[in-house]
């Protein structure tokens, strides 16, 4: 296994299981649960109390747990929930516009009032009727509007009061000045009519900005890469964005509608457009031995540019397949990491064809490779439950393809041929024979399954790899924090 490989396998193990691990650790601060539950869903019964769902995937049953949390530490379990796309239901305090000592739960001397119904140990939280639109958010509706319109104001002055004056030589600098100024006032009654009759929970503030962002990208990058510079395209990308901006709005309000109950999924989606977005930008400064050099810096900038938006049009779209918030067969993982590197295999045998001389060419499209690869297999295994069986040996067979081409390689490999015929050859071989073993060996092992949904912990589980300070929950007594943890590799023993 080549290190590109070996790479791609920690990540997708670490991605698919550390999640989900993670909230569970954090949940058994509080609750006592066995090693092989799995959480299913949480919900909030009120400010202090959490009750969640878990199942055992052996035998299905499922058990219901309940315990006082603590406000902070509800908060952080609810958004960790979230981002993994999990069930979770919130509670309503009495006042939706309430401040924390509103939601705080009453004690035993002086129960708390729903109206005119108390709220006793008789009749439990449980029972109180709540706003189902606060029961989706972690915020208020208040909070979110606040938020948007503050956002949105000033990417609307930017659109219609800094973009079009200069995009254009001949606005005098007054005009350029003033513009801005005059558009503000009006960008602001603009977003505040839209937000402050609609529903507006996390998910519509989540949708709203994502898009709205990524359309004012996609307008300016596309202009950039299909016309030429010497044609001003910022003028084109202006214009673009004029009709781009609100098309995005609208879409991220409709995004939020559709994951009102998950906006967590509405992340994921983020994360995965800005991921590809990343590798298609910056791959294009690999695929050339001098890619800013003279002529080519202007081409290697379009082709990122270019790049970048569809790949990250790709990435959003194929997040829906990203499986989270379940126990997934190993097979499963162990299969899109084949995929992935199935993907770098093409993109050598595509230096290869290319004639590629310098180091940066090969890595270049063996990590676009890869990447498409991973993103295909993320597709490919969506409803897949393939068992840790299969996954190896579709690996094994993928070797022994590899194994069998390097043997053909060294069979007809000739010192009198040409250096681009010797290249070509010994990369053809080698890459179909792996693609050729990986297919023959998913053939043989249709139907190996594992519907169980368990997966034992093995050794990848407790690895961790932390190159960057990164925060990270932690616990201390009863209560959740955010610690920064120092770079390197940790082990759990």
């Amino acid at each position: 296994m080549n290190p590109f490989r070996s790479g791609l396998a920690a990540l997708a193990i670490l991605a698919a299981s550390a999640h989900a691990d993670k909230l569970k650790d954090h949940l058994s601060v509080f609750f006592e649960m066995e090693p092989q539950d799995s959480v299913v869903a949480l919900e909030q019964k009120s400010a202090t109390l959490l009750m969640i769902t878990v199942a055992d995937p052996a035998t299905g049953q499922t058990r219901m747990l309940k315990e006082d949390v603590g406000a902070k530490p509800m908060e952080k379990l609810l958004t960790e929930a979230n981002d993994m796309g999990l069930k979770t239901l919130h509670w309503s305090p009495p006042d939706e516009e309430a401040g924390p000592k509103a939601a705080a739960p009453a004690s035993p001397e002086t129960p708390a009032k729903m109206g005119n119904k108390p709220v006793t140990e008789a009749e439990p939280a449980a029972q109180v009727p709540v706003k189902p639109r606060t029961a989706r958010s972690l915020s208020s509706e208040r909070k979110n509007r606040i938020l948007y319109i503050g956002t949105q104001t000033a990417l609307s002055t930017y659109v219609y009061g800094v973009a079009i004056p200069n995009a254009y030589n001949n606005v005098s600098t007054k005009a350029r000045i003033a513009t801005p100024m005059i558009v503000a006032p009006f960008a602001f009654g603009a977003n505040l009519w839209f937000a402050k009759n609609r529903p507006f929970e996390d998910a519509h503030l989540k949708g709203t900005t994502y898009l709205s962002f990524a359309s004012l990208y996609a307008s300016h990058a596309l202009a950039f890469s299909l016309i030429d510079w010497d044609s001003d395209p910022y003028r084109y990308a202006s214009f673009a964005s004029m009709v781009a901006y609100p098309m995005g709005i609208w879409g991220g309000y409709a995004l939020g509608d559709k994951y009102l109950d998950r906006p967590g999924r509405i992340d994921t989606q983020q994360k995965f457009a800005l991921g590809l977005g990343l590798v298609g930008f910056f791959s294009p400064f690999l695929y050339f031995k001098h890619p800013t050099s003279g002529p080519n810096t202007e081409a290697t900038f379009r082709l990122a540019l270019g790049q970048s938006v569809a790949m990250a049009t790709a990435g959003h779209f194929i997040a829906d397949s990203y499986r989270s918030g379940e126990n997934i067969p190993d097979g499963v993982n162990t299969g899109i990491v084949d995929h992935a590197a199935l993907g770098a295999a093409a993109g050598f045998e595509i230096a290869a064809l290319s004639d590629a001389e310098d180091f940066r060419p090969w890595v270049g499209a063996a990590l676009l490779g890869g990447t498409l690869g991973f993103v295909e297999g993320l597709y490919y295994y969506r409803n897949s439950y393939d068992s840790k069986e299969r996954g190896l040996f579709n690996s094994f067979g993928a070797g022994a393809g590899t194994l069998m081409g390097a043997g053909f390689a060294f069979l007809f490999y000739d010192d009198n041929k040409s250096d681009y015929r010797n290249k070509v050859l010994v990369s053809s071989l080698l890459v179909g024979g792996t693609w050729l073993g990986y297919c023959v060996t998913n053939l043989l092992t249709d139907g190996m399954e594992d519907r169980t949904g368990q997966r034992k912990q093995d050794w990848t589980d407790r690895l961790a790899v932390n190159l960057v300070p990164m925060p990270e929950p932690a616990t201390r007594g009863t209560d959740l924090y955010l610690r920064f943890r120092v770079p390197g590799v940790t082990f759990t023993f």
